[in-house]
């Protein structure tokens, strides 16, 4: 055990036609930072999900990209 996390990050170009197909470059980005859900609470009154979501937050070591949108709608994911 190096002691070190295993979060990675990758940021792909938009696509770019080649020839007959499409190409995604990557981006290997560094993490600078995480945190996983220590709690999870819903005000719905049923929830059939895990009790504690497999979900965590990072922190990217990137600039002047667009921030990250989630979806509030009802049964979306």
């Amino acid at each position: 055990m190096t002691g070190k996390h295993a979060a990675v990050a990758i940021l792909f170009s938009e696509p770019t036609r080649i020839r007959d197909g499409l190409e995604m470059k990557p981006l290997w980005l560094e993490v600078k930072g995480y945190s996983f859900l220590e709690t999870f609470t819903t005000n719905e009154g049923i929830f059939y999900g895990e009790k504690l979501p497999d979900l965590a937050f990072v922190q990217l070591a990137v600039r002047d990209v667009p921030a990250l949108t989630f979806c509030a709608e009802p049964n979306a994911i």
